[in-house]
């Protein structure tokens, strides 16, 4: 996204939506944004969020179909369980 204007940016993931252009050059952690539903201000936000609130490093990628993941990273076997552990006590609907 470096050296491109917001319209370029904007006008490019538009194409790839489309089928028309490539996401290479389109990466930063977050590939293939839908600018319409979420900026890269939004997701850095909220991989900030989730850093604080797990104590990790924390990025989310999204693409433009919807699709994505999110990354939470883990430096011993023991912040792994202790991650695992609070995501699986959460409750999910």
């Amino acid at each position: 996204l470096r050296g491109l204007s917001v319209r370029q940016t904007e006008q490019r993931a538009k194409a790839i939506q489309a089928g028309e252009g490539s996401s290479e050059g389109l990466t930063i952690g977050i590939k293939n944004v839908d600018f319409s539903e979420y900026s890269e201000t939004d997701l850095k936000t909220m991989a900030r969020q989730l850093t604080k609130k797990t104590k990790t490093k924390s990025q989310i990628k999204l693409r433009a179909n919807g699709s994505g993941k999110i990354e939470l990273t883990f430096y011993s076997t023991e912040q792994m369980n202790h991650l695992v552990d609070k995501l699986l006590e959460s409750e999910w609907t």
